[in-house]
């Protein structure tokens, strides 16, 4: 996978993915990360990557308001090295 947009670290305990965000690298040092995807529609074929790069608590992605991530409202990450990768089809998210 080719990274086709910026690599964002973050360690505050919520954010929003952003447009031209590609991969979001975790700090969980200090508290657990919950990153919130922009609605599917605006970001058809986007796609989005969430990793623990250190601290022990977990990292999650959550849909947006209405929206779901392969049948569920959010899916969450709980150890260093490990990543989800979502893309939008337009109405929804799925695992690439």
């Amino acid at each position: 996978m080719g990274v086709l947009g910026a690599i964002r670290s973050v360690s505050s305990s919520t954010f929003t993915f952003g447009l031209t965000d590609n991969v979001v690298e975790c700090d969980t040092t200090s508290n657990a990360i919950t990153g919130t995807l922009p609605t599917a529609a605006s970001s058809t074929g986007k796609n989005y990557v969430i990793s623990i790069i250190a601290g022990a608590n977990s990292a999650t992605i959550s849909a947006h308001a209405g929206e779901l991530i392969a049948g569920t409202l959010s899916w969450t990450v709980n150890s260093i090295g490990s990543a989800l990768s979502v893309i939008s089809d337009g109405t929804g998210w799925a695992f690439t």
